[in-house]
């Protein structure tokens, strides 16, 4: 059976497969092309790719007035996850475009909402590496984690989808100068390495999310520098998965055992 729910930005979750607020008659879960073609003869040739912004919508039973204006509350924390679980579960951020409240009759309120989608739907795989206590780190989500140690400084993600997708690495401090390399079915795709000390109690994290970011965070969640400039030019730096089998491996030059994150976004087009 689908079920859908929504988080907002302080990571509350609203249940849409309640009575008192039913989310049915989903519309928007596929895709549409937005490449260009250039005929040739009888053939056609991609001059750009590209998939258009998905606008999922449908309506919302709400049960009365209160149960909405809950809902409203709610949304009002943008932006927002839209989780779709069936045959699994999958999620996209989205923004609330259009919302459309009516009378309540027999039935309740049975209100249309549009959503914008900030994104592809993706899967949320989440490792680590080390079986230490990760200090500071917080998951405001109630995500089904794929969660795995491994003490030898990798982890190994296996992507079905033909999409690349973004990759956030969290590395604990301490560590000194922390470098990264991705292998794709046995071929290093991207490097990465940083020219820095992460103190104990901070961390760093080098996200291929847009907009791409190097940033040391504290405990609790602040942002204490940027530091893009800090990192080897040299390098790719940034990670992204892509189809097959992802091995990320991550070391430094210090002394102390290394802890590590590694959280990846398997984009897909259509779910």
């Amino acid at each position: 059976m689908r079920q859908f729910k929504l988080y907002n930005s302080l990571g509350q979750v609203y249940n849409l497969n309640d009575m008192a607020s039913f989310f049915h008659d989903p519309k928007g879960l596929g895709f549409d092309d937005d490449g260009k073609y250039e005929r040739i003869g009888n053939q056609y040739i991609a001059t750009q790719e590209g998939i258009k912004q998905a606008e999922p919508e449908g309506k919302i039973r709400f049960l009365d007035y209160v149960e909405f204006n809950n809902f409203a509350k709610f949304i009002q924390c943008q932006p927002l996850k839209l989780q779709y679980s069936a045959a699994d579960t999958y999620y996209m951020d989205v923004i609330v475009k259009k919302i459309e409240k009516t009378e309540i009759e027999n039935i309740g309120l049975d209100v249309s909402i549009k959503f914008s989608a900030l994104g592809q739907w993706y899967k949320d795989i989440i490792k680590s590496i080390s079986n230490e206590a990760l200090v500071g780190k917080v998951y405001p989500y109630e995500y089904p984690y794929t969660y795995a140690d491994d003490t030898q400084g990798s982890v190994e993600i296996e992507s079905d989808s033909g999409e690349e997708s973004p990759v956030k690495i969290t590395i604990m401090g301490p560590c000194v100068n922390p470098n990264w390399t991705h292998y794709v079915n046995g071929n290093v795709v991207e490097t990465g390495k940083m020219n820095c000390t992460v103190p104990e109690g901070k961390r760093l994290e080098i996200s291929s999310i847009l907009p791409y970011s190097i940033r040391e965070l504290d405990a609790f969640n602040n942002v204490v520098a940027d530091r893009y400039q800090k990192s080897d030019f040299s390098t790719e730096r940034f990670v992204k998965l892509q189809h097959g089998i992802n091995i990320i491996s991550i070391t430094h030059e210090g002394t102390e055992p290394l802890r590590a994150v590694v959280e990846g976004m398997i984009y897909y087009a259509t779910i």
